[in-house]
């Protein structure tokens, strides 16, 4: 019997789609938000754009899984970034940026650097797909449905029985 290994690179490019495959065998992309983010970017010809980690999200810290793809709800989100270079951990800078996640869609960010030897970049987009199969309707609708409500706040002022002084 003969056994074939895949280069460790299949395993890396896999792994948007092992997550995927994970949240839906969970049942969490059919109930929560289908758009994602994340930093494994696909044009790797190019040597001054580096994939990025996801740090934060929307003040939060994300300790356990800086490599791996977020779900978001579409809509305005604050993301924390830092470029991921082998070997430089010392080098690197993270920044915060504000984006906008259109329902159904899938973003891969990339760090962009004037040359490999500079600390400072910028956010680009190395990919911005539709999601097959997501209604972005539906999703506008669950997002809607599942944010957090504000809750009811007292009338300001006396009570309406009150005599006014």
């Amino acid at each position: 019997m003969t056994h074939h290994r895949l280069p460790l690179s299949h395993l890396v490019s896999a792994r948007p789609l092992v997550a995927m495959l994970l949240a839906l065998a969970s049942g969490y992309a059919l109930a929560g938000p289908q758009s994602w983010i994340d930093g494994d970017i696909r044009s790797q010809i190019d040597d001054t754009l580096d994939p990025v980690q996801i740090h934060g999200l929307d003040g939060q810290l994300l300790f356990d899984a800086p490599d791996h793809p977020v779900h978001l709800a579409p809509g305005r989100h604050d993301v924390l970034l830092a470029p991921f270079v082998q070997g430089r951990a010392a080098a690197v800078t993270t920044k915060q940026f504000s984006i906008v996640v259109e329902p159904c869609m899938h973003y891969t960010f990339g760090a962009r650097r004037a040359s490999r030897k500079s600390r400072d970049w910028t956010l680009e987009v190395d990919t911005a797909a539709k999601i097959s199969g997501c209604d972005p309707a539906a999703e506008v609708r669950a997002a809607a449905e599942a944010a957090p409500r504000a809750p009811a706040s007292a009338p300001s002022g006396p009570p309406a029985s009150a005599p006014a002084s």
